[in-house]
């Protein structure tokens, strides 16, 4: 029987739907037998038959595994790559009680005269809760013979199947975060079927009592166990939470359908307490965190299942993010492990800076902010490092993660060398004064020279409700220019140069498009600073196309990552001459943020 994949089935898996305060609960006992560590009996998908009945495992209190029961529906065979299905309905007091199938039970192994033919993974939305659909466990397995990647990137993803494209998703579990901070995770998840829920930033899940000494933290992960598949923990946790299918030694199965459908994964593995289910007539769910930290590593993320090994370490990226407001004089520091991943490991930092900024500042709006980041890892040379100055009239915060994130996205997603962020430290002191200097004026003498010689341009600044500036720039006219007519424009940087560093971003900031990894981290740390007059000689047509270029972006939705406008860059017709970099530059620092833009021109003449 074929499976309408696009239409009927909705995937799922479980993540608490929210944290429940008090004390730290004890682990409880499980409930029954420990069940063997080798691999149980399986039975084949050919070998079932519509009216057989069986009995499934999981937790629905704490860690104690107790049974249900369920009867095989319907026996439902796909054709290509895709699994079969088992349907089932599931009954006995517990599932009764709480309404049928839980968010938190895909996963749950289901046996038949005391063979495992499958795991409960999922369910049709809109309709009775007792009935879903299960993974054979022969589809599950076959995970283990798929080889893992040596790196996890955009190119090793697997296309993301019609199960992710339906509208309801995955709840994800979320503890650190709220507010804003969870925007751009949610979207990003929601590309991938999923739904962040998220709680207050200052709940934290409980410290689960040390073990006993010797005891092995893996012993519990068994059948019918909750297990968490973590992108992060310290400060910050995102998890999913389902249930273990499969153990054989150290392998692992769980959940019978994808986390992020990601294929060779890197995620980290944690044994779950599940605190209560929440009873619902449409879809229950389970409460439930991860208590132990990381114990393995999930390695792949298929169709039909995740697949891991315990014991084994998954390398994560280190994250230091530290705020400190100057007029309330708070600061906050967050530290988290994030897995190292190109699409998820920005994103990340991205939020955990975002909750910091909102814990410290407490409030929405402008200001003035000192930045500094820094980037170690594989693939660079040395410490990848930014200092910069900024001021937003509306939304400094957003100002303060732009750069940060899109830098980090360029870096993770370049064309050159891989590079494997190991350390990420992020500082920012923020505060409510303006301090900004507008330019007024803009004079270059001689009006007219000779290639070879220079100018002296002449800018003056007025300071937001203070004295006037002045500087003073020797600007070198190359010895090759031809005669004519050239223009020099000062400014101080242009609107969405932190932003995503597409082509015509680059060319309105006035900075050349990358042509090497060398050349992408010179632009990354020493691309125009918000307090740094920059001017630069031009030719006509290079400043005509980088005004072209500026107008264009300023008709693209918004490329603030806290905004619910789409972050991808159309392509634009950018005009000829977009690849034209300046003649010469010159840069001056002025200790306020330079705000505006003037143009003037010099004219080179030829002969002696």
């Amino acid at each position: 029987m074929a499976v309408n994949r696009g239409g009927r089935v909705m995937a799922w898996m479980a993540a608490a739907a929210l944290l429940l305060g008090g004390t730290r609960p004890a682990p409880a006992a499980n409930g029954t037998s420990a069940p063997s560590k080798a691999a149980p009996a399986t039975r084949a998908f050919d070998d079932l038959k519509i009216g057989m009945k069986g009995v499934g495992k999981t937790v629905f209190h704490g860690e104690a595994i107790e049974d249900f029961d369920f009867e095989i529906v319907d026996l439902m065979r796909s054709s290509g790559f895709n699994h079969d299905l088992i349907l089932i309905r599931v009954s006995g007091p517990k599932v009764d009680a709480i309404g049928g199938i839980a968010y938190g039970m895909s996963g749950s192994p289901l046996y038949v005269d005391g063979a495992m033919i499958g795991a409960v993974a999922m369910t049709t939305k809109g309709t009775d809760a007792h009935y879903g659909y299960a993974t054979p466990i022969a589809d599950m397995i076959k995970l283990f013979d798929a080889p893992p990647a040596t790196t996890v990137g955009p190119t090793d993803r697997e296309q993301a199947s019609a199960l992710d494209l339906l509208p309801a998703g995955t709840p994800v579990h979320v503890s650190g975060l709220s507010g804003r901070a969870l925007v751009p995770l949610a979207r990003l998840l929601a590309r991938r079927g999923l739904q962040l829920v998220g709680e207050p930033a200052a709940t934290k899940p409980p410290t689960p009592a040390a073990p006993g000494a010797g005891e092995d933290p893996a012993a519990a992960v068994v059948p019918g166990s909750a297990l968490s598949c973590a992108l992060t923990t310290g400060d910050v946790s995102v998890e999913a939470t389902g249930t273990v299918t499969w153990r054989d030694g150290n392998r692992v199965l769980a959940f019978g359908h994808s986390f992020l459908h990601q294929g060779p994964s890197a995620f980290l593995l944690e044994r779950a307490y599940i605190a209560a289910v929440l009873p619902s007539h449409d879809m229950p769910t389970k409460v439930g965190f991860p208590i132990t930290g990381p114990i393995g590593a999930i390695t792949m993320d298929r169709d039909a299942g995740i697949a891991g090994m315990l014991g084994q370490d998954v390398p994560t990226c280190d994250v230091s993010v530290h705020v400190r407001d100057a007029d309330q004089k708070r600061e906050r520091t967050l530290s988290v492990k994030v897995v190292r991943d190109p699409d998820l490991t920005p994103v990340l930092v991205a939020s955990s800076l975002q909750q910091a900024l909102d814990e410290v500042m407490d409030r929405s709006g402008g200001g003035g902010a000192h930045l500094l980041w820094k980037i170690e890892g594989d693939g660079l040379d040395g410490t990848l490092n930014r200092e910069d100055v900024l001021y937003s009239s509306s939304d400094v915060q957003s100002e303060a993660v732009a750069g940060p994130l899109f830098a980090l996205d360029a870096l993770l997603h370049n064309d050159f060398h891989a590079v494997v962020p190991r350390r990420i430290q992020i500082d920012v002191a923020t505060t409510t004064e303006r301090r900004t200097a507008r330019l007024v004026s803009l004079k270059v003498t001689p009006a007219k020279v000779h290639a070879g010689e220079s100018v002296t341009v002449t800018a003056r600044l007025q300071g937001y409700r203070g004295a006037g500036l002045t500087r003073e720039l020797l600007v070198n006219v190359p010895a090759g220019a031809a005669p004519g007519r050239l223009l020099v424009e000062a400014h101080g940087r242009v609107a969405g140069a932190s932003g995503p560093m597409s082509q015509a971003a680059l060319l309105a900031a006035g900075m050349a498009v990358p042509t090497s990894l060398p050349e992408l981290l010179h632009t990354l740390s020493s691309g125009q600073r918000g307090d740094a007059l920059w001017v630069e000689l031009l030719t006509p047509e290079a400043s005509e196309a980088r005004e072209q270029a500026a107008q264009q972006l300023a008709t693209l939705p918004t490329a603030d990552p806290f905004d619910e406008e789409t972050l991808s860059m159309p392509a634009l017709d950018l005009p000829s001459g977009a690849g034209a970099a300046p003649l010469a530059l010159a840069e001056a620092r002025v200790e306020p943020v330079v705000l505006g833009r003037l143009r003037d021109s010099v004219t080179v003449v030829a002969g002696p």
